[in-house]
């Protein structure tokens, strides 16, 4: 079909477009859409060069002015419903808008905290349903969006599971000289329904277990009592308790799969060239989607609550003194992008050139540029000049071509978009090797991958030194820092719970209904920020169920809203934490977790004005408020 015909058709789609659309929100469209499209200028108009680049060159050149007719329609729309209902006055439009809402919170158990991060999103349901022709199919616009709902709502696969914990109290009573002690032991049993697979629109997750018993924790209480005679008794109590428990590594795929097949197939029958749009659609929202790159073969890293490999966006890193600053953003590109921590990019460029300063950077054996690669791993092993250990025989000049290297199976990465893929071009070769890492399981063994760039031990133990060392002399700050990033203490020595600003303490409070006694400390930061476990624990108590957002009076979870109790040993004495208000948490009650370990997001459930922390320390174990502390004298929270 020439372009004149090409033109033709989708001036009539999208003429048919816009009576459809208009027949949806009607002449408001106009002034809301041009509201809301210039709030978020900057990522629609990279999710319209997506779009329209995805087309193809020649076809663009008749067709530029009505595919920005029809993509402009699209995103208007696509914004209203997903910006900021405040904006929709009450009517059919803002009732959409609810109903969208409620259609993905129905895609999960939302009751089931480790089910919420998989949730459809609102915004990829409205992308998707602005593809969708409702009037040709005879089907309502709230029809078409629970359709859209369900068809892409995740699947999930639970495993039954049993553990104890057991606990061995001995009691002794001295008087008079005389100590007699007796031990009891106790089991109890509780059950765990874990998490083993989930296959969302964007990913797929497999969990393996294993069978695990923590360390014995230590609870000691003494006490004195005098007879009528001045006598002394000591009565002291020694408590000691471990779980036996399961605990899981996740293992998690970047895969559009599940978005593929549901949105080709009927009742939708969506093309290549629609689901791109539905992605620059969700793009231009502010959401991150990877669908192109996944058809193109791409490697990719998974992001949210398990921020697998990247760092979240609101984190900001400073190194130490040994790494230069200017090469930051290429290791952290390469972080984001392939899932390779920055600190060993850094490393490897350090043992390789020493951050580039070495001349020519042209090695004995004819290793090239600033991260040393051998020519033919760079361009691909199937090229045919390649021979011995990777030198090219003939054809050099091929060796920064995009499509050869794609052609040949090479690791050589076009980072900085100017066309070539050039070792000697820093972004370049700094994206390359964290392509290779990835590419050799950097994930599951570290060593092993690390190896096979030079295939020395040497080489590894270098490495891993200059990286653990990047690792602890840089700096982090942001809301988004998580347990990677939140600076500890040595052993059992207590860290920070998370990131923000103390601003409820251990006192009296009145908060318009009478002075209270506030149990705990507040933190107050964004939410979603990660919450991580002071110390190595054991989880004692999760109860989830609550909504996000509570309200000031909130009796849901008797106030705290979603909240997990945890048993940890600080600095030899055991404390139980309470750790409350939470978005959700990511443990079972018995499982062992480690110091900097993420057990949940920060939220606003329950009795709560805003996102924050609510945190509590009882020595020995939370009974009522009998062993609270202030957390100020057990936790390094500052001033």
């Amino acid at each position: 079909m020439d372009n004149e015909h090409q033109e033709s058709r989708l001036k009539q789609h999208a003429k048919s477009l816009a009576r459809q659309q208009g027949k949806k929100i009607g002449k408001k469209l106009i002034k809301k859409g041009a509201k809301i499209v210039a709030r978020a200028a900057l990522s629609g108009i990279k999710a319209l060069i997506a779009f329209l680049v995805s087309l193809g060159g020649p076809f663009l050149l008749g067709a530029v002015a009505v595919l920005l007719a029809i993509f402009g329609i699209y995103l208007a729309i696509t914004l209203m419903f997903t910006t900021d209902s405040s904006i929709l006055e009450d009517g059919p439009e803002k009732e959409l808008y609810e109903y969208i809402q409620q259609q993905s919170d129905a895609t999960v158990d939302m009751s089931k905290p480790e089910q919420i991060p998989y949730k459809v999103p609102a915004e990829l349901i409205v992308s998707a349903l602005q593809i969708y022709d409702s009037t040709k199919h005879g089907k309502s616009e709230k029809a078409v969006v629970k359709l859209i709902a369900q068809k892409l709502k995740p699947t999930f696969v639970y495993y039954d599971k049993k553990g104890n914990i057991e606990t061995i109290i001995t009691s002794c009573t001295t008087k008079d000289g005389k100590k007699n002690c007796t031990t009891s032991t106790q089991n109890t049993p509780f059950e765990l329904n874990l998490l083993e697979k989930v296959e969302a629109w964007d990913r797929i997750q497999i969990a393996t277990f294993e069978k695990t018993i923590t360390d014995w924790a230590h609870a000691n209480n003494e006490s004195t009592s005098p007879d009528k005679k001045g006598n002394i008794t000591v009565t002291s109590t020694d408590v000691k308790s471990r779980a036996t428990t399961y605990s899981s590594t996740d293992d998690i795929k970047i895969d559009y799969s599940y978005y593929d097949r549901i949105l080709s197939d009927a009742p939708f029958d969506y093309k290549e060239n629609d689901k791109k749009t539905v992605e620059a659609l969700y793009q231009a929202t502010g959401n991150t989607i990877q669908y192109s790159e996944w058809l193109n073969g791409d490697s990719l890293v998974a992001g949210g609550f398990d921020n697998v490999g990247g760092f979240n966006s609101d984190v900001n890193v400073t190194p130490g003194a040994s790494v230069p600053a200017e090469y930051m953003k290429y290791y952290l590109a390469g972080q984001t992008k392939f899932g390779v921590d920055w600190y060993y990019l850094a490393a490897i460029h350090k043992v390789e050139t020493q951050f580039s300063t070495i001349d020519i950077m042209v090695s004995s054996v004819g290793a090239v540029g600033h991260m040393q690669f051998m020519p033919c791993t760079w361009l691909g092993w199937n090229y045919q000049g390649c021979g011995g250990l990777g030198n090219l025989s003939s054809g050099k000049e091929i060796l920064t071509n995009v499509a050869f290297i794609k052609q040949y199976g090479g690791y050589g990465v076009d980072a900085d978009g100017d066309g070539k893929a050039d070792p000697w071009n820093m972004a370049d070769a700094i994206m390359s090797a964290a392509k290779y890492l990835a590419a050799n399981g950097f994930k599951n063994n570290i060593d092993k991958a690390v190896r096979r760039y030079n295939h020395s031990d040497i080489y590894v133990a270098d490495v891993k030194r200059y990286a653990a060392q990047y690792k602890a002399e840089a700096t982090y700050t942001g809301s988004g820092v998580g347990d990677k990033l939140i600076a500890s203490g040595p052993g059992n020595v207590p860290m920070k719970p998370t990131t923000g600003t103390v601003r409820s303490s251990y006192t009296v409070r009145d908060m318009g209904d009478g002075a209270q006694f506030h149990y705990g400390i507040d933190i107050a930061n964004s939410l979603s920020t990660p919450i991580v476990a002071v110390t190595d624990g054991v989880v004692t108590v999760a109860r989830g169920g609550c909504a996000v957002y509570g309200y000031y009076g909130s009796t849901c979870g008797g106030g705290w809203g979603n909240y997990l109790w945890v048993k940890h040993n600080i600095e030899g004495t055991t404390y139980e934490l309470v750790y409350a208000h939470l978005q959700s948490y990511a443990v079972s009650p018995g499982q062992p977790v480690k110091k900097g370990q993420v057990i949940g997001k920060m939220g606003s459930s329950g009795s709560s004005t805003g996102p924050h922390l609510h945190v509590e320390t009882h020595k020995g174990a939370r009974i009522s408020n009998q062993n609270v502390l202030n957390p100020m004298l057990v936790l390094p929270l500052g001033k």
